[in-house]
């Protein structure tokens, strides 16, 4: 009779191991998901951060650019006052 019940008890436990062996499976196969998941999260997080700097220096080139311009322009219109006389 003892021999059935440890018998019974170790079905039991058998059952009890698989189990936590099928969510520990579920488990590692969520987390290599959710790892990837991070990985392209982080690299969209690093493209986006590399478009917005290029953003920034193309809008600082665009100002100087237009600084030179309106510098040139103002000399350019006053430069035929100055060679008539």
């Amino acid at each position: 009779m003892l021999s059935q019940e440890l018998g019974e008890r170790n079905r039991q436990l058998l059952g009890q191991r698989s189990e936590k062996q099928q969510m520990m499976d579920r488990f590692s196969i969520r987390y290599v998901g959710l790892r990837d998941l991070n990985s392209k999260l982080e690299k969209s997080r690093h493209q986006l951060m590399l478009s917005h700097k290029m953003s920034a220096i193309g809008q600082l080139a665009a100002g100087v650019a237009h600084e030179i311009n309106k510098s040139i322009g103002y000399i350019n219109s006053f430069f035929p006052t100055f060679q008539r006389k």
